[in-house]
């Protein structure tokens, strides 16, 4: 498959679906996470080639560039429940560095964490901690085992 490295995207929101679902198999298989970075220019939006530190719990999107609209990670093949959203560590980086985050999950699932302080006045209220979208929504129904008598 080729890279969309330097695809320009009318969104962030697009680009980090389209950086996300280039990794996300890779992650699955190598069971660790990588990450990059979102960023703007001419008034698209871009992402930078995923890196990984070869761990399943950690990842570092490398320093803030020019234009940076934020990050997008994935969370390794564990397929643990908490691998499906943000952690308290992946939401206070985003608020810290008050920048968006995307996650990419082993279930193919695309998050996005917006800090409260980008969200508009409207929303900071109803979300105090900043607020987690479903760009890419996957239901997996649980195994069932069926036992003949």
């Amino acid at each position: 498959m080729a890279t969309k490295v330097g695809t320009a995207f009318a969104t962030a929101d697009a680009a980090a679906i389209a950086a996300i679902e280039e990794i996300n198999p890779t992650s699955i298989k190598n069971k660790w996470e990588y990450a990059g970075r979102i960023y703007t220019r001419s008034g698209k939006f871009y992402f930078t080639r995923a890196t990984t530190i070869k761990s399943p719990n950690n990842s570092d999107a490398g320093p803030a560039i020019p234009a940076n609209v934020g990050t997008y990670h994935t969370h390794a093949g564990a397929f643990v429940s908490t691998d499906e959203e943000f952690s308290p560590q992946d939401m206070l980086k985003a608020t810290l560095g008050k920048e968006l985050a995307y996650l990419g999950t082993p279930y193919q699932r695309v998050l996005k964490f917006t800090p409260v302080d980008l969200l508009p006045k409207n929303l900071q209220l109803l979300h105090p901690l900043g607020k987690v979208d479903f760009l890419k929504r996957v239901y997996v129904l649980p195994e069932v085992t069926i036992q003949a008598r």
